[in-house]
């Protein structure tokens, strides 16, 4: 912090940069704390609830989640993401956003409880009937309170979101091991997701004052709406394409075989999730506000992404090479035949990741045209990377979407390098230095995967070495960075 802290007011000869990183470490921390409760609590449950309920369960869960992420998306709209990146806000703008939130949400909805008969007559099964309006129920709580996340998003009161995040996970948790236990079945999965979605939006109204006053005005639903649309529609497609493979599976492989897929995926993915909540929130406010310096942004952005990529490379190699000990261990011996799918996972969901980033950053310096490119890109890509699998089942689609992400990323590194300061140089900059630790990993724990020990042995060894080569990597490259700034801060300081 300290270097950093020179470094800027030598260079800019203000505070600017000193609380943007400042910001970045209380922010990624207070994220943390959130993520950890949310998502580590709910990753808990879910392996608990797998080792009740059989995979067939996830698997019609997962078959209608296309049509739950896509009215997500479009009740969000793209609005949401103008709100935190303006740099002036006013309170009709938020009265704009709760009236446009609300209306859309109403809307999709009420349309996919209209549509539960024909979703279930799609699939064959009368089961998916009321999976369809629960969760329709759920979506429309997860969105109520869209307004009070922004405000805690913008004013970086992540503390806050921490609490109220933790809470909601736990009365959720609660209730599926509850119902599980009792044999509830999918009702499990879904009143977990239910009263998860109850309480945070209770708790949000509750607890922040915000409260809407009187009608929006046109020119602020057509600011956020000519900011959103964009967005909106390309996520809509984009979210939908990743999507198919569970559609194709559960249409022509098996509802089981989706279920395999879908907690196959659920671990590598949740730690995916874990790590974009916590840098991308962070990072997409303080870019939105280093806007229009290039300078300072490039170099904010080469600081945070040199320790995400770290993180993230090195502990999805660690996840994927010791999968088979984290399945058998975790879920069951009779989830093995997932293993395969939980490594193909660790690659799908770090390399969505890497191209997510460069979403964020375009949608964060006003590029929304950019995003709607890269994202219908994924799309196309995606989409045809399951059809032509399919000639090969569901490991061809695995493939073909894993073919479809790397392409993905490629295009939009090159989006990225064409709208703003951060060059294809720093882009591949950030992702060789920690590859040799990537190896490494790969090797230690290969190794240590098949020593001749008991399996909670060697799981509880796996974990610790995986730890252990992340720690080292991180410092490393950490402590490298900071010896090169403090070398330039030297050069540019002037001597007395």
């Amino acid at each position: 912090m300290a270097y950093l802290s020179r470094y800027f007011m030598n260079k800019f000869g203000s505070t600017a940069g000193v609380s943007s990183v400042s910001q970045a470490y209380s922010g990624w921390f207070w994220c943390g704390v959130e993520q950890f409760s949310q998502q580590g609590l709910r990753m808990v449950v879910s392996l608990l609830l797998a080792r009740l309920l059989p995979p067939e369960t996830f698997g019609i869960v997962a078959s209608v989640m296309i049509f739950l992420t896509m009215a997500q998306n479009l009740i969000d709209g793209g609005i949401g993401s103008r709100i935190i990146q303006k740099n002036n806000i006013h309170d009709d703008d938020y009265t704009a956003l709760f009236w446009c939130n609300g209306v859309v949400s109403v809307i999709c909805c009420g349309s996919l409880v209209l549509s539960s008969g024909v979703i279930s007559s799609f699939y064959g099964n009368s089961e998916l009937k009321k999976v369809v309006v629960v969760m329709s129920i759920v979506t429309f709580f997860m969105t109520s309170g869209k307004v009070q996340q922004c405000q805690l998003i913008r004013e970086l009161r992540f503390k806050t979101n921490a609490l109220i995040s933790a809470g909601s996970v736990m009365a959720g948790s609660i209730t599926g091991i509850v119902l599980a236990l009792f044999g509830g079945g999918v009702w499990a999965i879904l009143g977990q997701q239910l009263v998860s979605s109850i309480v945070q939006a209770l708790t949000l109204w509750i607890l922040l004052p915000w409260r809407p006053g009187k009608v929006p005005r046109w020119e602020n639903i057509k600011d956020l709406y000519s900011f959103g649309i964009p967005v909106m529609t390309s996520q809509t497609i984009r979210s939908g394409a990743e999507q198919v493979i569970n559609v194709f599976t559960a249409k022509f492989v098996s509802l089981t075989q989706l279920g395999f897929l879908d907690r196959g995926c659920f671990i590598p993915n949740n730690v995916c999730v874990f790590l974009q909540n916590i840098f991308f929130r962070t990072n997409f406010t303080i870019i939105s506000r280093l806007q229009k310096d290039p300078v300072l942004l490039r170099e904010t952005y080469m600081n945070h992404m040199t320790v995400f990529i770290s993180l993230l490379l090195v502990g999805m190699s660690a996840l994927a090479v010791s999968a088979p000990v984290v399945i058998e261990v975790l879920i069951g011996a009779n989830w093995l035949p997932a293993t395969f799918l939980f490594q193909a996972g660790c690659v799908m969901s770090a390399l969505q990741l890497l191209f997510q980033v460069h979403v964020v950053v375009l949608k964060a310096i006003g590029r929304v045209n950019r995003v709607f490119h890269q994202n219908l890109v994924c799309a196309i890509l995606q989409v045809t990377g399951v059809v032509i699998g399919l000639y090969w089942s569901l490991t061809g689609m695995v493939f073909g979407v894993v073919v479809a992400r790397i392409l993905s990323w490629f295009f939009s590194v090159i989006a990225l390098s064409r709208s703003s300061s951060i060059k294809l140089r720093d882009e591949l900059y950030i992702i060789l230095r920690p590859l040799p630790w990537m190896l490494g990993t790969i090797l230690l724990l290969g190794y240590v995967r098949r020593l001749g020990l008991p399996l909670l042995a060697r799981f509880l060894l796996c974990g610790l070495s995986g730890l252990v080569m992340l720690v080292l990597c991180w410092f490393v490259i950490i402590i490298k960075v900071t010896k090169t700034k403090m070398h330039v801060l030297e050069k540019e300081t002037p001597s007395n």
